[in-house]
């Protein structure tokens, strides 16, 4: 009989196994929408003389380029990237709640069952995002920061600069992290690894400034600078991104990481056994003050995102742990209880991941009907970035960056007028196209579904 921690990675590689499998079958290649193919051209570019300073910061790119090396599809590296990322982190749970709590067992179950196939972490562990790379990176630096050994704070620094150079919005998250350790650092005396850990941070930093990545992507975010306190109790916000309704203002927005079925789906059952001092105790006040500043992050920026939590998830996870033993010891659920929560868990992923999936066939659908097309001027938004993923040669013109007032004889419009018409009324996207509807023929040249249409521009109105 294996041992418990034995059982744990035999459980763990073939979770990863049937994954990449059924990803493999499905020939789903993680794509879909504007951000996984701008990581995607990122990555294609990174190493080339083609690179400029990108909007992204540049390990998840990295991280792909490298896998690359095995895998020559560019898109399954960077997909691999996170499912890697996500068995790493859930490794990296266990060993916390280890050094937390010495339930083996509960340790285990906890890892698999709650974090592992949490619906949204295996949502992330399949599509080309860097959620969970930059999750990872945050997971480490916790962990390292809970080993408290006398290299801890070298280790915190370096994977605090990894992680928000993966995902800028880390930042907030490992703020407390970091100035423990750095405090810890400092009063204890190691100042060898101390001044290493901060050299590490400011020659990281350096370069991604010099030759990585452009500001309007980090301290000049329009996020940042529309951060408010307005912004707490608002579920509509006018942004340079169009208008955007939610359903919850900010400050409920966040709590959906412990309330919403897509991240624990057993919170209902949870919060029964949830004590007062699961928060505040001397164990957990890291992973509580890092879930705190973060919210108050969240709740100020003018946008709502799960991805945003998703980086959290593993914080609040560890945060959770504790109302989780107590539910496995009052209960004690046999093998076929734990067997039918997983099988919902994953019944729950599924319908999370099917948008994405959908959206990807789409895009494939749409990129291989206009590959005759090629060499034309191509008027788009949205399924531009998509076109150049998947590696179609036009003259691409993007609606949202510049205001037309004439348009080429014989050029395309690829537009979704149903879908883009409220979000971008009176902005770039819908003046181009309206002023192509008014002043020139547009012809339908394909259909394809959710609504996206090709038009073929003629300069004779009445032909």
């Amino acid at each position: 009989m294996y041992s418990v921690s034995k059982q744990f990675y035999i459980i763990l590689i073939l979770i990863a196994s049937i994954i990449f499998f059924i990803t493999g079958f499905l020939r789903f290649d993680g794509l879909y929408g504007q951000d996984a193919y701008s990581y995607l051209l990122q990555c294609k570019n990174l190493f080339s003389e083609n690179y400029r300073l990108n909007f992204y910061p540049p390990v998840y790119a990295f991280s792909g380029g490298l896998l690359h090396f095995i895998f020559r599809d560019l898109a399954i590296s960077l997909q691999l990237v996170s499912l890697i990322s996500v068995i790493v982190t859930t490794i990296l749970i266990r060993k916390i709640i280890l050094i937390q709590s010495r339930n083996e067992q509960h340790a285990f179950v906890f890892s698999i069952v709650f974090f592992l196939l949490s619906p949204f972490i295996l949502r992330s562990s399949v599509i080309v995002m860097s959620d969970a790379l930059a999750m990872m990176f945050c997971t480490v630096c916790l962990y390292f920061q809970l080993k408290q050994k006398e290299s801890s704070v070298f280790f915190v620094c370096l994977f605090f600069l990894l992680a928000i150079l993966t995902r800028y919005a880390a930042a907030p998250l490992l703020l407390p992290v970091l100035f423990y350790s750095l405090l810890r650092a400092f009063r204890r005396k190691q100042f060898v690894y101390l001044l290493g850990g901060i050299g590490i941070i400011i020659v990281g930093f350096g370069l991604n400034a010099l030759f990585w990545s452009n500001a309007s992507g980090s301290v000049n975010h329009q996020w940042l600078h529309l951060w408010k306190f307005a912004n707490f109790f608002r579920s509509s916000f006018n942004t340079p991104d169009g208008i955007q309704d939610y359903l919850l203002p900010n400050i409920l927005f966040v709590i959906k990481l412990f309330v919403y079925p897509g991240f624990i789906p057993l919170f209902l059952f949870l919060l029964f056994f949830i004590q007062k001092n699961d928060l505040f105790n001397r164990k957990m006040i890291l992973p509580t003050s890092s879930l705190l500043l973060y919210f108050i992050f969240l709740c100020g920026i003018p946008f709502q995102n799960d991805r945003f939590l998703l980086i959290a998830f593993p914080f609040a996870s560890i945060v959770m742990f504790p109302s989780f033993s107590r539910l496995m010891e009052r209960f004690k659920p046999p093998l076929w209880i734990v067997v039918v929560v997983c099988i919902v868990h994953v019944v729950l992923a599924c319908r999370a991941i099917l948008p994405m999936y959908h959206r990807n066939v789409i895009e494939t659908e749409i990129a291989n009907a206009l590959k005759p097309y090629q060499g034309k001027v191509l008027y788009s938004f949205d399924k531009d970035v998509a076109l150049k993923g998947r590696g179609l040669n036009f003259d691409f013109r993007n609606l949202l960056d510049t205001r037309y007032q004439s348009f080429e004889e014989s050029s395309l419009i690829l537009f979704n007028e149903t879908k883009l018409g409220k979000q971008w009324a009176g902005r770039n996207p819908m003046i181009n196209f309206n002023e192509a509807k008014s002043s020139y023929l547009l012809t339908v040249e394909r259909e394809f579904k959710d609504g996206w249409i090709l038009y073929l521009i003629h300069n004779n109105k009445t032909r």
